[in-house]
């Protein structure tokens, strides 16, 4: 077993795929091959803690709170960074014979954190993944379609007599509604992607990040 998260686990997990952070960041397919290279010169675990460093440097400068891309709704939450940081590490570690291989001092013990790769997800983790996929984008579109449906009904029960006035009022009142309703959704997003929580939950790629300054 390996001393290490599963990373088609962890994927499930946080619902982000290695290639879908591939296709926003086109240098991690490049940073892949870089990885699996080092692998093959690597034959003990201080080995791969050596190779793994500037790899992990230049993770860090793509992916994460800290890296270039922070802006984006999928590279720059924590949830990429894992996924990204144990496939990296994978390539690099995968090769070593023997449970052996990393059992002297797994990432997670140099972190002061005891993980094993086959424990059950904690509901704090899955909230907190719940919490990264609310954004700008969801609150927009989730705010605009449910006010708007009740601004359609309220002008539907205004008191009109003509069929060609109650269908203004409600089209009138569903557009007003939904603009309304999507320009909330929206800052109720934005603010949910900075808060303090979503920002605080993996303190596993806050430490890693912490030992690449």
């Amino acid at each position: 077993m390996k001393p290490y998260p599963n990373v088609r686990d962890l994927e499930r997990l946080v619902g982000i795929t290695w290639g879908d952070l591939a296709a926003r960041e086109p240098r991690l397919g490049d940073l892949l091959w870089e990885a699996r290279a080092a692998g093959v010169a690597c034959h003990r675990r201080p080995d791969v803690d050596r190779v793994f460093a500037p790899i992990r440097n230049t993770l860090a400068e793509l992916v994460g709170f800290g890296g270039k891309n922070h802006r984006d709704p999928v590279l720059g939450s924590a949830g990429a960074y894992q996924v990204a940081y144990w496939k990296l590490y994978d390539a690099v570690a995968g090769l070593l014979p023997g449970p052996s291989a990393g059992a002297e001092a797994a990432p997670e013990k140099q972190r002061g954190e005891k993980v094993t790769a086959n424990a059950p997800p904690s509901k704090d983790r899955r909230s907190a993944a719940a919490r990264l996929r609310f954004d700008r984008t969801v609150g927009f579109w989730l705010g605009g379609i449910l006010l708007g449906a009740a601004g359609c009904v309220l002008g539907g029960c205004l008191p009109y007599q003509h069929p060609v006035g109650v269908t203004i009022s409600a089209l009138w009142w569903g557009v007003f509604f939904g603009c309304f309703g999507a320009s909330l959704g929206g800052i109720f997003g934005l603010w949910a992607e900075g808060t303090p929580a979503a920002r605080k939950e993996p303190s596993s790629s806050q430490s890693c990040r912490s030992q690449t300054t």
